[in-house]
């Protein structure tokens, strides 16, 4: 969904909980097929996961945008991103 929506968080976010919530199901009609069972709390438990994912992969993809940003800009202004210290040229003699 990230990569679809052109990194729009909200279609992210809604990705990871589609997903989960697709997996949780798929999950619990096995559940149910095997022992006749079906649990919300799991169901739930896996959505939730999902939730926590969505909000993690948007707090750092927009970190790496953030690095990648000032890393252009140093580049552009002629500053080395590993260090910031002069050059020390070594005389022949």
């Amino acid at each position: 969904a990230h990569e679809i929506s052109g990194g729009d968080k909200w279609w992210s976010i809604a990705g990871a909980i589609g997903g989960s919530l697709i997996a949780g199901a798929g999950k619990e009609l096995i559940d149910n097929n095997k022992n006749g069972s079906w649990d919300n709390g799991d169901l739930a438990a896996t959505v939730a996961g999902g939730v926590t994912v969505g909000i993690a992969i948007e707090i750092f993809s927009g970190r790496k945008k953030r690095r990648t940003a000032k890393r252009l800009r140093n580049n552009f202004a002629g500053l080395d991103e590993v260090s910031y210290s002069p050059e020390i040229k070594v005389l022949p003699w």
